[in-house]
């Protein structure tokens, strides 16, 4: 007998245009991403994961935390004053930023990454000129406990220090088919590999640029009667680079007479929702 025939790809369905719609049907240039940590070199991957999977998105490389998002070659700069960052950076249907970088948001126990090109302008607002990189995140499951963890660990040979990252998620109903609890936290600590020389009143160091970060989600989903949806959920991540990334040669990791440029990019979200 033959083989049966394949089983057909279940459709993708895009949200981010807030309308569930067929990809092949969303008359919006469009992507649609579903990270795969173990193809990353960190347990917590970041927006670089995504931008290096998609033809019209790129990042700046000034550093952890700094980069700017640039959408079919719209961005803005880090002398924007009070004019909106132009790619909008959402968490499920909540926007994280405002008028800063890129806070490369970890993509840990999430569902998908939907990315809009181009303005979004009557769906966003202002700050969507360039675009749209909204994160999905795997919804609370009422009915099966789960968890998972993961860590990895960094070696640099050029700073001589060593990093790691790790994440861990926990599903828990608390009744069955009706309340329960989705946890997610994670950390990253990346060695440096620019040493400096000293100089401008500064003593000679090893991986001076090196960053950590740490964050976290949670959110509890209540299921009232069939066909309602409540969710309460919160975001929060800390991220710290302890010095700028530029060298005097490029052929060279070592700079000598710059002071540090540390760098904070935090933000807390907290969100409610019905459906």
């Amino acid at each position: 007998q033959p083989p049966p025939p394949p089983a057909p790809s279940p459709d993708i369905i895009v949200t981010a245009a807030k309308q569930e719609r067929s990809l092949a049907a969303t008359p919006i240039a469009s992507s649609v991403l579903r990270p795969d940590p173990s193809q990353s070199a960190s347990a917590a991957p970041g927006t670089e994961s995504a931008s290096a999977l998609v033809d019209a998105m790129v990042l700046t490389n000034i550093g952890p935390g700094r980069n700017r998002s640039f959408l079919r070659g719209v961005g803005d700069s880090p002398f924007n004053g009070p004019t909106q960052s132009t790619v909008a950076t959402l968490i499920d249907d909540a926007r994280i930023t405002f008028n800063a970088p890129d806070p490369n948001v970890r993509l840990v126990d999430v569902d998908r990454v939907e990315i809009l090109k181009g303005p979004q302008g009557p769906l966003y607002g202002a700050g969507a000129l360039g675009g749209v990189y909204r994160i999905v995140t795997h919804a609370v499951d009422l009915g099966a406990v789960d968890a998972n963890a993961t860590i990895t660990t960094q070696i640099s040979i050029a700073g001589g220090n060593v990093g790691g990252s790790g994440n861990a998620m926990l599903n828990l109903p608390i009744i069955a088919d009706t309340l329960g609890l989705r946890a997610v936290v994670y950390g990253e600590s990346v060695p440096g590999w620019i040493n400096d020389g000293g100089g401008a009143g500064q003593p000679p160091r090893r991986g001076i640029n090196s960053s950590r970060m740490s964050g976290g989600r949670m959110a509890l989903r209540w299921q009232p009667a069939p066909g309602w949806n409540l969710a309460l959920a919160g975001s929060a991540q800390y991220a710290r680079g302890a010095d700028s990334q530029y060298v005097n040669d490029a052929r060279s990791l070592t700079r000598t007479g710059i002071l540090p440029e540390p760098h904070d990019n935090h933000f807390t979200n907290v969100r409610l929702s019905a459906a």
